[in-house]
């Protein structure tokens, strides 16, 4: 992975029925992704890696999440994506931040992100499952991760 200090920008908007992921890194374009929407269908882990992860890994600062009032509509579907925020999306983003951390504590002493060297690797930032936990201090409440940075996981993020 490079390292590099710029700002970058993610963009999403949605055209038809697609939903257009742009990532600008000082003004140039890097890299366009579109992705057919499933309304209906509450992000998978699938979707969660091909989009946060792939956002971190790419080096953006963040990433914005949105969608319409429909995922309300019924009090049924207002519990469907209260649970889904916490038990899938809120696991990964915390999962996604800490590694993104720990790698930058790691290899930029905490100044900065990297990127793939390659933009189109099938590279992710992802805690090990072997060797940290994320747990739910309480239900709603907020998350916290136990484990430790080993030298192997220095070395994958290098």
């Amino acid at each position: 992975m490079e390292t590099y200090n710029s700002v970058f920008c993610l963009f999403a908007f949605v055209f038809w029925n697609r939903l257009v992921l742009v990532l600008y890194m000082n003004n140039e374009l890097q890299l366009s992704v579109n992705i057919t929407l499933t309304l209906s269908v509450l992000f998978v882990q699938f979707d969660l890696v091909n989009t946060i992860g792939e956002a971190a890994a790419l080096g953006a600062a963040g990433v914005v999440s949105w969608g319409d009032m429909n995922v309300t509509d019924t009090e049924d579907s207002c519990f469907d994506a209260q649970r889904h925020l916490e038990q899938v999306m809120n696991r990964y983003i915390v999962n996604v931040s800490t590694a993104t951390r720990l790698c930058s504590d790691a290899l930029c002493q905490g100044q900065g992100r990297r990127i793939r060297k390659h933009w189109d690797d099938d590279v992710f930032l992802h805690l090990d499952s072997h060797c940290y936990r994320i747990k739910e201090q309480h239900r709603g409440g907020p998350f916290t991760v136990s484990g430790g940075l080993s030298q192997d996981d220095i070395n994958w993020f290098d």
